[in-house]
């Protein structure tokens, strides 16, 4: 669920930016790290999370971009950055641990610096995306994740050809 903070840009985004553009345009726009802003945090969902990649889909925009990692328990997690220094308060003690050094769960319950939101994995997003009738077109993975991560993002893949075009 869209939290009641993002209505005033959800409402730009959905009302006045969106509705300007032409289907055709719509169809081959994709949201880098769904809709999010590092310096509106206060606004916007935090990158690479399920209310960013939402709400950028509920807008009507169908392609969404999104990184990938291994956690240490090789599970594929939804992260841009080695960790998570960018998406916790600016109060959280840092530098925080790298991604790979943590189980997947832990990063999910790690505080964010926008309550009820997680560092989500791979097959949460696609789950998402398939849900609501759009796609992820790129899954970035990123250096620091080992050979492992290849195999592993086939694997999740292969389940939701309609929600990837990875």
């Amino acid at each position: 669920m869209l939290s009641a903070s993002f209505a005033s840009e959800r409402s730009w985004l959905c009302r006045r930016f969106v509705p300007k553009l032409s289907e055709e345009l719509c169809q081959k726009l994709v949201a880098h790290r769904g809709f999010h802003c590092p310096l509106l945090s206060d606004k916007r969902p935090l990158e690479c999370t399920l209310p960013a990649l939402q709400m950028a889909w509920n807008a009507g925009l169908r392609h969404c971009e999104c990184d990938v990692r291994l956690s240490l328990d090789q599970k594929i997690i939804v992260l841009h950055d080695p960790n998570l220094d960018r998406l916790v308060s600016k109060e959280s003690a840092k530098p925080t641990p790298n991604a790979n050094t943590l189980q997947a769960a832990e990063l999910q319950r790690w505080p964010l610096c926008q309550e009820d939101i997680h560092i989500p994995l791979l097959e949460e997003v696609l789950k998402a995306a398939l849900k609501s009738g759009s796609r992820l077109v790129a899954c970035q993975v990123k250096v620091s994740c080992h050979q492992g991560c290849c195999p592993n993002i086939s694997t999740i893949l292969m389940p939701f050809p309609q929600a990837n075009g990875c």
